[in-house]
C-alpha cells in the first residue's frame, strides 16, 4: 500500500463526517471528500503523517463552505425566478418575459460577462470550474456574475433601482 491509499483509508471516515455535518447530505459529502483527495493526487501532495488530518481537514471545510454559497445563490436565484414568472398571468406573458430576460443577456452583457454568466447558469458550472476553463481566478468570475446580475436587474426590472 502506497503512502497515499494509507493516508485515505485512515482519514476517509473523519472526512466524510465533516462534510456530512456542514452539508448534510452523503452523496456530496463523498463528492467533497473524493473531490479532495484527487486534488491531492493530482498535485503530487506528500502529506506528513502528523498533519495530514488536519489539513485534509481544512480542505474538506473549504470545499464544503464554497459548495454552501454556491448553492445559496442558486436557490436564491431559482427561488426568485419563479416568483418572477408567477406575476404575469398568461403563458404568453411568461414566454415574453423570457425573451426579454434572453435578449437582456444578449444585449446588455459584453462578450466576457456573457460568456461567465451562461457557463454559471445555463450550462450550471460551478465559478471554480469556469475560472479553471477560461484561466482566471475565481473572484474575477464572481465580480463578473455580480456585475452581470446588476446589469439585468437595472435593465428588467428599471422602476425598482
Amino acid at each position: 500500500m502506497t503512502h497515499f491509499e494509507d493516508i485515505f483509508r485512515k482519514h476517509y471516515g473523519y472526512l466524510l463526517g465533516v462534510a456530512n455535518y456542514m452539508l448534510h447530505d452523503p452523496e456530496e459529502s463523498r463528492d467533497v471528500v473524493s473531490e479532495t483527495f484527487a486534488t491531492m493526487w493530482e498535485q503530487g501532495r506528500e502529506l506528513r503523517p502528523d498533519t495530514a488530518r488536519q489539513y485534509l481537514a481544512v480542505c474538506v471545510r473549504n470545499s464544503c463552505l464554497k459548495r454552501i454559497a454556491r448553492l445559496q445563490l442558486r436557490e436564491r436565484v431559482a427561488r426568485l425566478y419563479p416568483i418572477e414568472l408567477s406575476l404575469f398571468a398568461t403563458d404568453i406573458d411568461r414566454e415574453s418575459r423570457v425573451q426579454q430576460i434572453e435578449q437582456a443577456i444578449e444585449t446588455q452583457l459584453d462578450d466576457y460577462t456573457r460568456t461567465i454568466f451562461k457557463m454559471c447558469y445555463l450550462d450550471k458550472k460551478a465559478h471554480r470550474e469556469v475560472a479553471q476553463c477560461l484561466g482566471i481566478s475565481i473572484k474575477a468570475v464572481d465580480k463578473r456574475i455580480g456585475k452581470a446580475l446588476c446589469i439585468l436587474r437595472e435593465t428588467l426590472n428599471p422602476k425598482q433601482q
